[in-house]
């Protein structure tokens, strides 16, 4: 059963991947002014900004400089009005890659709004300075809109530098470059804020209050709590900043690092209580050793191709490619925090059937189970439901994926604090290390009498405490 749910759990985010390519969702919250230098490229279609919602008052501002388009030696000069930037309907994306791999030129399609072609950078009478485009969306221009840069010469390849801004008009007269629907995402990330905050001042307290029955792990999930509330800190200034002068100002850098470890933190967070380490056992079996050793370039990696897909913008070749290793990777992450967690249940189970201690067994194995579930609901809600809500929601109600995302996961936050709290009388805590003797690859076996708190009034516990 196990087994099952893993494989339609693996299968369900692979299933995503291409949906996610296709979508190109990543990032929308965090339109900044879009700067990039393309170079001989022989892309016939190069996105330029990612889907940005307008509300009827939009403005599409869009500079360029040093254009230059070079064909090889015998091939005639192209039609320099067959180049263009369009902006498309998020919806008829595909669409426009489809006219172009027929060979056919979408340029003159009902679906496409051509808001430029390079013969009029061309003939822009300031030569040597930058061509500037600037326009009022139409008001039939309402929704999800992506800008791209189109070739319609196959032979040609293009070289220029792009500035472009996409903002709407708030009634005040002020810029906001924030999508319609999304505008509120910084409130509902700072009240968050205020919510993990208030959660960890609970669990600091708690901490201190039963000191006895306080485990590394405990210490381990206390730093992970911080370092969450300075990561949805981060964010929020960055959100506040962008959303009106469209740069970071800085916040990027201070949230790229906190996010990295954030989410290091709370991979290697699960997979050691998963495992027991530190409230059941003081050591962790070479397999469980193996999977942290795993999970942490694999975190490293997913930071690195985060940076990139936003740093660098859609314009670069290899976006895709980054942003396809993203999903990849954190596909592989949330499947490989589930394997100490059946590990542990196994040996319990096997435990149950081998002493005369079966009932105790199974009550405890129930417990991970329950822990699992738990781990596997956070995981559909907050991975793939957030997903399916923002592609079927109206994109004025874009921000409930959001809400829903995170909500899930302080959800998951809580019930996991809930279930490990230091406590004298938490069923967690009092599982005796005879149940869970190493396997036998597990160079840690002569660990196995090691102290180790074993509940309430337990003579060990005191040592473990002091050993923390």
């Amino acid at each position: 059963m196990r087994a099952v749910s893993l494989l339609a759990l693996l299968l369900a985010c692979t299933l995503l991947l291409g949906q996610c390519r296709a979508e190109g969702h990543h990032g929308r919250k965090l339109q900044e002014i879009v700067r990039d230098s393309i170079r001989n490229d022989p892309r016939s279609l190069i996105p330029l900004h990612q889907p940005f919602a307008f509300d009827g008052h939009g403005v599409i501002d869009i500079k360029v400089l040093e254009d230059e388009i070079s064909v090889p030696e015998g091939v005639a000069r192209p039609n320099r009005a067959n180049l263009a930037v369009v902006g498309v309907p998020e919806s008829r994306e595909s669409h426009l890659e489809t006219t172009l791999m027929a060979g056919e030129c979408p340029l003159n399609g009902e679906d496409v709004w051509e808001l430029f072609n390079f013969q009029s950078v061309t003939d822009h009478p300031e030569e040597g300075k930058e061509f500037h485009f600037h326009v009022d969306t139409p008001e039939g221009v309402i929704g999800r809109w992506t800008l791209y840069f189109v070739k319609c010469e196959p032979e040609a390849t293009v070289s220029f530098d792009i500035e472009v801004q996409l903002y709407n008009m708030l009634p005040d007269g002020t810029r906001s470059y924030v999508s319609v629907g999304e505008d509120g995402v910084a409130f509902i990330t700072m009240a968050f804020l205020c919510a993990y905050f208030a959660g960890l001042v609970s669990w600091v307290g708690l901490c201190i209050k039963q000191r006895s029955d306080t485990h590394k792990i405990h210490h381990l999930m206390t730093v992970l709590g911080v370092v969450k509330v300075l990561t949805l800190l981060t964010l929020a200034g960055m959100q506040f900043v962008l959303a009106r002068t469209g740069h970071y100002e800085g916040w990027d850098i201070v949230y790229y690092f906190f996010n990295a470890v954030r989410a290091l933190l709370f991979f290697v967070v699960i997979i050691l209580i998963g495992a027991g380490w530190s409230y059941m056992k003081p050591f962790l079996a070479d397999r469980e050793k193996r999977i942290v050793m795993i999970v942490i370039p694999i975190q490293i990696l997913c930071n690195i191709a985060l940076i990139v897909t936003r740093e660098e913008g859609p314009a670069a070749r290899n976006w895709i490619t980054w942003w396809d290793l993203l999903i990849i990777l954190d596909v592989v992450s949330v499947v490989v925090i589930l394997l100490p967690i059946v590990w542990s249940m196994r040996h319990l189970k096997e435990a149950a059937k081998a002493d005369g201690k079966a009932a105790r067994n199974y009550r405890k194995l129930e417990l991970f189970r329950q822990f699992y579930i738990v781990v596997i609901a956070w995981i559909y809600f907050s991975r793939i439901i957030a997903f399916l809500l923002l592609q079927t929601l109206s994109f004025r109600y874009a921000w409930v994926a959001d809400l829903f995302r995170e909500g899930a996961t302080l959800a998951f936050y809580i019930y996991v604090a809930m279930m490990f709290r230091p406590t004298r009388h938490n069923p967690y805590l009092s599982i005796e290390m005879a149940d869970f003797v190493p396997p036998p690859d597990s160079d840690d076996e002569g660990d196995e009498e090691a102290p180790l708190n074993r509940g309430a009034g337990g003579d060990s516990a005191e040592a473990q405490g002091k050993g923390d």
